[in-house]
């Protein structure tokens, strides 16, 4: 589902993209204005002005990352605030607040992996978060994976699967599933080739 007009979507799972009604912000952003909005994301419980400035800026001067840290942050509240200052600016769009179908749930979760974490940025404090983001993404072809299977939706089981294998191809534990579902559906050459691979 797309965002209200006024909610400004940041999606971080594969290119960085930052889009408002479905038009892209991206146009004359400062790269720490960037990396700092990224760095927010992925932080959604807050860190402390004096962490975020030795991680992003760690070659200059504390006092001089604390005013380049208050530039790119009013850079940032100018650009994403809409008309009305509404204060709606980020869209979270993607957590489940209420019960529901976990095939539903699970597919919707692994759609929105695109990749890594703004995949076309180095950002060397972002790794630690590539992996988790993976890792989560990964468990989550994982238990699709087993859903559908029990639903007798075996040929989207293994797509999935081949999902989570290639975000991380050497998950053993995604291999060996999909190994057991091609061999449980008779089909013993495709999980020998799997094996093989």
């Amino acid at each position: 589902p797309s965002p209200p007009a006024d909610v400004v979507a940041i999606r971080c799972l594969g290119p960085f993209e930052i889009s408002r009604a479905g038009r892209p912000l991206r146009k004359g952003w400062r790269s720490k204005s960037l990396e700092l909005l990224a760095y927010l994301v992925a932080h959604p419980r807050g860190s402390s002005k004096d962490r975020i400035v030795e991680e992003l800026w760690p070659e200059i001067d504390p006092h001089q990352g604390s005013e380049l840290f208050y530039v790119a942050t009013s850079s940032i509240r100018r650009r994403l605030r809409s008309g009305d200052d509404s204060g709606s600016y980020v869209d979270g769009s993607g957590r489940a607040d209420e019960a529901g179908e976990a095939i539903t749930k699970l597919r919707e979760a692994t759609r929105l992996y695109k990749g890594e974490f703004c995949s076309e940025h180095y950002y060397p404090w972002a790794e630690g978060v590539r992996e988790r983001l993976r890792a989560l993404f990964v468990r989550a072809c994982a238990r699709l994976a087993d859903v559908l299977s029990d639903a007798g939706e075996h040929e989207e089981a293994l797509s999935v699967l081949d999902r989570g294998i290639e975000a991380d191809p050497v998950c053993e534990d995604l291999s060996r599933r999909a190994m057991a579902l091609e061999a449980s559906l008779g089909r013993r050459a495709a999980a020998l080739a799997r094996y093989r691979k």
